[in-house]
């Protein structure tokens, strides 16, 4: 039997553990489920790029470019997983988050600051710095 712990901050987050006792301290509820998210653990890959944790954990930032005038778009994440290998050879995960305020970029495999101000655009509309 697995429980279903669920989190709640900016995303929701739901953890499939054995014991409702593993659940962290800030639960919703507890119901018992029979699906899993999986995360695939290796030597090159300890920080999986999992679907779900995008669709869970990421927002996406739409930016203005360095130049003032074009928008990218920046992914972050508020946690992110670490692949941990035991004593045993065996893989487990350990979920982590970046101090500060800061989000996790799988795509700079760092903790960057949350985007806000001028740089970041709202609702579609960009008012860059060189544009106004």
């Amino acid at each position: 039997m697995k429980y279903l712990c669920s989190l709640h901050s900016v995303h929701s987050l739901n953890l499939l553990v054995s014991d409702s006792t593993l659940c962290p301290a800030k639960l919703r509820s507890e119901v018992m489920t029979n699906s899993i998210n999986t995360l695939s653990c290796s030597h090159y890959n300890t920080r999986p790029r999992e679907p779900w944790i995008f669709s869970q954990l990421c927002e996406d930032f739409v930016l203005c470019g360095t130049d003032g005038s074009d928008k990218e778009t920046r992914t972050l994440c508020t946690s992110f997983f670490q692949c941990v290998e035991t004593e045993e050879g065996k893989w487990t995960s350990q979920m982590r988050n970046c101090v500060g305020g800061r989000m996790y970029s799988y795509d700079t495999d760092t903790c960057v600051s949350k985007p806000t101000g001028v740089w970041r655009c709202q609702s579609g509309v960009c008012k860059c710095p060189g544009t106004l």
